[in-house]
């Protein structure tokens, strides 16, 4: 029998679930026993797990000759969904207007007055930020301690913040790259599919998930990802090659033939920061678990200004808060975003900042693997500063 059901699905299923509810499941605990009076099972507070492409194929029955074959598979699915939302009215999955709580971004945005220009870090405003920014050198002094304790450091007690391997490189720069030879930014939007990343705010999807659900798709993102692969390996790569080349960086005494290697992120970072959109406060990546040896590229692909820019410190502890600003694509900056804090502000300009961001360390290997300490001296990384929590996720 036909079961009647909602002329429109997808919006009430975002509404009731949440917006990742074709992207995620969630795994609740049940516990044994008789349940008291009042006792319920929540799925919000469930675990959230990401969808393996397999769990979108059709379940199968049990016996080989009653299995039917199905074209059912992720790829139709987002092709379905991204059908339905542009035939119906997507404003029905946005929550009316609140008040923003994002506690850096809404302190910040408040002392300013809702300004969209570059604030003043004026002695009212690094009051106004004291409380967020004490909390992010608190957590980076925990995690160089705890690195310090995992590793052999030569010469008894040395300051922590020398731990990083080659410090004359990590400095903040900006660089100029072609924008004919990487068009990053026109691929990305294409792969979107809109005309202006800027004014991504404006497209009628609002939700941000569905509105990049074509970047979760292998095939979809081909050519951005070829595009990327190109720009680190041909360009980025060698960028730092030439400048540690110059510090004679690798002048060094091994044990055993090694090779000098570069380890980079197989897939960036891509920041969509929208007016009215609060990302992220004052923190150092090492806080998350990335290594203390990677170095932080951010590449604008719309104009970075005001509000909507990435703030960082030149060096760890200097504080001396700037903007990376770009008025066009083309301009990229290498920073030490591993120790030096960073934040974004809540975007009050009128364009939407979109960047790719990713990191790249480097070190020596013998046979493809990581050498320790005890195998080579120079300042590249060592197996121990090598590992972090994202080492073995692999590619994707």
């Amino acid at each position: 029998k036909s079961v009647a059901g909602p002329a429109a699905a997808v919006q009430p299923l975002l509404r009731f679930f949440g917006d990742d509810c074709f992207t995620h499941y969630v795994r609740t605990e049940h516990t044994r026993g008789k349940k008291k009076k009042g006792d319920t099972t929540s799925w919000e507070k469930g675990e959230k797990i990401p969808l393996s492409n397999e769990q979108y194929e059709t379940v199968q029955h049990s016996r080989i000759q009653k299995r039917v074959w199905s074209k059912h598979n992720r790829t139709r699915l987002e092709e379905y969904l991204a059908t339905s939302l542009n035939q119906t009215d997507v404003e029905v999955l946005v929550d009316s207007p609140k008040e923003r709580t994002n506690w850096f971004g809404a302190a910040v945005r408040t002392h300013t007055a809702d300004s969209p220009d570059q604030p003043n870090f004026d002695k009212a405003l690094r009051e106004v930020m004291e409380p967020h920014v004490a909390k992010a050198r608190l957590k980076r002094e925990q995690c160089e301690q705890e690195l310090l304790g995992m590793i052999s450091v030569k010469n008894g007690n040395v300051p922590s913040l020398t731990i990083a391997p080659y410090p004359t490189i990590r400095s903040e720069r900006p660089f100029l790259y072609d924008v004919d030879s990487f068009p990053l930014h026109k691929i990305l939007a294409d792969t979107i599919g809109v005309d202006d990343l800027s004014l991504l705010h404006e497209h009628p999807i609002k939700d941000k998930r569905m509105l990049l659900f074509s970047l979760l798709d292998r095939d979809a993102r081909k050519r951005f990802h070829q595009c990327y692969d190109a720009f680190v390996t041909t360009f980025c790569i060698p960028l730092l090659h030439s400048i540690a080349m110059s510090q004679s960086i690798f002048a060094a005494s091994a044990a055993v033939s090694t090779s000098i290697t570069y380890r980079y992120q197989a897939f960036p970072c891509i920041r969509v920061i929208r007016p009215g959109e609060f990302s992220i406060g004052p923190h150092c990546d090492i806080a998350y678990g990335h290594s203390i040896g990677n170095i932080n590229f951010h590449i604008p692909l719309t104009p970075a200004f005001g509000t909507n820019a990435l703030y960082v410190e030149g060096f760890p502890g200097r504080e001396d808060w700037h903007p990376l600003s770009s008025k066009s694509p083309g301009l990229g900056y290498i920073f030490d975003g591993a120790r030096c804090l960073h934040f974004a502000l809540e975007n009050t300009t009128e364009r939407t900042r979109v960047s790719v961001d990713f990191r790249i360390a480097i070190t020596r290997c013998r046979n493809g693997v990581a050498c320790g300490d005890d195998e080579v001296d120079d300042a590249l990384c060592s197996k121990d500063i090598l590992d972090d929590r994202f080492s073995s996720a692999g590619p994707g």
